[in-house]
């Protein structure tokens, strides 16, 4: 697993018949839990990239949570495959917890689970978007709708990935 995420090369050749890179990203938050989840929709920040083969995903660097840090922007139109993985921390029985892709401000795709037991909680979200590659972008978002919550700020537990597709 490690040699494909340091090593994002697409399958498929380019024109020369070399392999050609994919358009892809890994981002986390670098070891810092993100404190501030709540029951409301709550931007996940993205404050480290493991790679970004185009330097299309504007990280905020100093977590401060800019209107247009933490989102994916590719410069190449096409269907994206975009996946991320969060780590609630304080999650109480029954609670429900959520993740959204929003694509240009609006909801693009999301998934919710209740909660089974205390204690930490993971949540998935995989989803193809069509993008523009001039203007459409795509942000997390999450949510506690019961309590307050911190998302685990480990790179193993919290990440959200992209690549465009073939």
């Amino acid at each position: 697993m490690q040699a494909l995420r340091d090593n994002p090369i697409a399958l498929g050749e380019g024109a020369s018949g070399s392999p050609s890179v994919s358009r892809s990203f890994s981002v986390h938050r670098n070891g810092v839990n993100q404190t501030s989840v709540g029951t409301a929709l709550t931007k996940i920040r993205w404050t480290v990239e493991l790679f970004d083969t185009n330097s299309d995903f504007e990280i905020d660097a100093d977590d401060s949570g800019g209107a247009t840090e933490s989102r994916y922007t590719p410069t190449a139109a096409g269907k994206y495959l975009l996946s991320v993985t969060l780590y609630f921390l304080v999650v109480a029985d029954l609670d429900v917890i959520s993740v959204q892709f929003l694509k240009n401000g609006v909801s693009y795709a999301a998934r919710s689970i209740v909660a089974s037991g205390t204690g930490g909680q993971s949540i998935d979200l995989t989803t193809i978007a069509d993008m523009d590659g001039s203007s459409d972008y795509i942000e997390v978002f999450a949510q506690n709708a019961s309590n307050a919550d911190t998302v685990l700020g480990t790179a193993l537990d919290t990440f959200f990935t992209g690549s465009r597709m073939p």
